[in-house]
């Protein structure tokens, strides 16, 4: 397969993470005012845990580590996203 094959390929899948991250971001604006409304903090470090272990379940060591970066970036996110909605609907 060509390069430019493979470039293409990637480009469908970065077109498709973005389109999950953003509908992420939905759900996370809407857990974030349900916290609100119930007075639970945006962290929760066991949610975490189990996340990363549910991810990482069926992949190899190296695949475990780079899954591990990956979602920890999207837990700092999720959890900035979060405060700053929360902030919005005061």
């Amino acid at each position: 397969m060509e390069l430019k094959d493979l470039r293409e390929q990637i480009d469908k899948i970065d077109d498709e993470i973005t389109s999950l991250f953003k509908k992420r971001l939905e759900i996370v604006k809407e857990i974030g005012n349900k916290k609100k409304q119930t007075g639970k903090v945006v962290n929760d470090p066991d949610r975490e845990k189990n996340i990363l272990l549910r991810v990482t379940e069926n992949a190899t060591d190296v695949e475990k580590m780079y899954l591990k970066r990956v979602f920890e970036n999207i837990f700092e996110i999720s959890k900035a996203y979060q405060t700053i909605s929360i902030k919005k609907i005061r």
